[in-house]
């Protein structure tokens, strides 16, 4: 077993079932407001949120990670986001609470960590949203900007060396791996936008022809 990151915990904050999507939507909207400005603030290390509804299973929920520099950046973060769940109680059901993470994904070694990975999707979130608008783009626009940012995130991504557990490990991506960063990059920025499942598979297909290996 993976020991839990020291820098970064999870939490899951629970909408009202029969809200459906609109729910964990509203919900994260305002989510976003809160990581926005804390990162404009420069209280945490990294941050992402991910709205969660479906399959049937799952309840609607928008998911939170935050990277910080110390518990006290944590338990600040922690407390903004009580205060937004105290105000929305007509949506929220359960604010959940900040727990630790292992960070790991089926598709890619443990000594990667996709947690960090969403954080760095979250930056490029920020970007689409400055450079796009805040409305989800038609899926062109989407592929046009990945395109053109593709050396930024190649830099800042696949050869990051803070998506590693420990500093020990960075090596360059297999090419495996590589498609799988891409993947998780694209799905979680699709995902903070709102993007459902056909509009993020015609993504990916339209990047794979635009000759980004993605998964």
């Amino acid at each position: 077993m993976v020991e839990y990151l020291k820098d970064l915990q999870t939490r899951n904050v629970h909408t009202r079932l029969e809200l459906a999507l609109d729910g964990v939507f509203f919900l994260g909207d305002r989510v976003f407001q809160v990581l926005r400005k804390l990162r404009q603030d420069g209280k945490v290390r990294g941050m992402y949120f991910t709205h969660y509804y479906g399959p049937p299973w799952i309840e609607p929920h928008a998911k939170v990670g935050i990277r910080y520099h110390n518990l006290a950046d944590l338990e600040s973060a922690s407390s903004v986001l009580d205060t937004l769940c105290d105000e929305q109680k007509d949506i929220v059901i359960d604010k959940g609470r900040f727990e630790p993470t292992t960070g790991e994904f089926e598709h890619l070694p443990s000594e990667i960590v996709v947690d960090y990975i969403i954080c760095h999707s979250f930056e490029f979130f920020l970007r689409v949203k400055e450079e796009l608008g805040n409305e989800l783009p038609l899926p062109n626009r989407i592929v046009d900007f990945l395109v053109r940012h593709r050396e930024e995130i190649t830099n800042q991504v696949i050869n990051a060396k803070d998506i590693f557990r420990a500093e020990t490990q960075v090596r360059p991506l297999t090419a495996a791996e590589t498609v799988w960063v891409w993947e998780r990059v694209v799905h979680h920025l699709l995902n903070a936008h709102k993007a459902r499942y056909d509009y993020e598979g015609t993504v990916k297909r339209m990047l794979r022809e635009r000759g980004i290996n993605i998964a």
